[in-house]
């Protein structure tokens, strides 16, 4: 697997490695496609290739098998994610400034040292009169 994931339009092969030798298998793709694959000859890897990969080539899949001589089919196995980027528009970054942080740290000693009913609502209105004014400087 790619660690880094994929850039659109690369190719890509996802392999489903089997625990035994299998004539059919199936690549799943949860909420799309479904891709199946019949070998003449029983394998124990089976691979899948897209080549030129689009938007809805991404997302989680599942491989599953079924030996010649049974009509039982495997379990799905663990699913595998491909992600793929745009190397047109490289991903932004996000960072949390300190005011928030506190904030958020003094909301959190509110909720839990708080309790219920107004020892919890006194401590929050400054916070939210914190969160109002920091939210009109911006």
């Amino acid at each position: 697997h790619p660690s880094q994931g994929v850039s659109l339009g690369d190719n890509v092969t996802l392999r489903c490695h089997l625990p035994r030798l299998a004539a059919w298998v199936w690549l799943y793709q949860e909420g799309g496609w479904l891709y199946k694959k019949r070998k003449e000859k029983e394998q124990d890897t089976t691979e899948f290739f897209f080549p030129s990969t689009l938007w809805e080539h991404a997302g989680r899949y599942r491989c599953q098998y079924r030996v010649s001589w049974s009509e039982e089919v495997s379990v799905e196995s663990d699913p595998v994610e491909l992600v793929l980027t745009d190397v047109r528009y490289p991903p932004s970054s996000i960072s949390l400034h300190g005011e928030w942080r506190d904030i958020g740290d003094h909301m959190w000693d509110c909720v839990i040292f708080g309790g219920k009913d107004e020892k919890l609502l006194k401590p929050l209105r400054s916070v939210w009169r914190a969160v109002a004014n920091t939210l009109k400087a911006i």
